[in-house]
């Protein structure tokens, strides 16, 4: 279902879709690659245009954590953190916003017990 609402309106939810593929993408019979993940990242921050965190917390949970890459997991969650919840632009998505920086600081006071030494 996910290649069909793809192939129908990849735009969907400001990158929502991009999102969920980064997510699931792992678990399909044929499984992924890192460049088909950074690929769908990329695609949401650009349809995010800055106004959204999600996909920031998104990639370092799926991607960055399970890749052992300490400096990406860090250097993404710390990107959702420090973003301006209030800023103009980003008012309509305020709550989620709210969520995934709470998320964000979930992940980050957590990071010893997703990356290994």
């Amino acid at each position: 279902m996910l290649d069909r609402a793809l192939s129908l309106d990849e735009t969907y939810g400001e990158g929502a879709l991009q999102e969920f593929a980064l997510q699931i993408d792992p678990a399909r019979p044929e499984g992924t690659t890192p460049e088909k993940q950074r690929a769908h990242f990329d695609r949401a921050r650009e349809l995010q245009k800055g106004k959204k965190i999600s996909a920031l917390v998104t990639f370092a949970e799926a991607v960055a954590g399970p890749g052992q890459d300490r400096k990406l997991f860090e250097s993404l969650l710390k990107e959702a953190v420090d973003f301006d919840v209030d800023k103009p632009e980003a008012r309509e998505d305020r709550l989620a916003n709210m969520l995934a920086r709470r998320r964000a600081k979930f992940l980050l006071a957590h990071e010893s017990d997703i990356l290994s030494d």
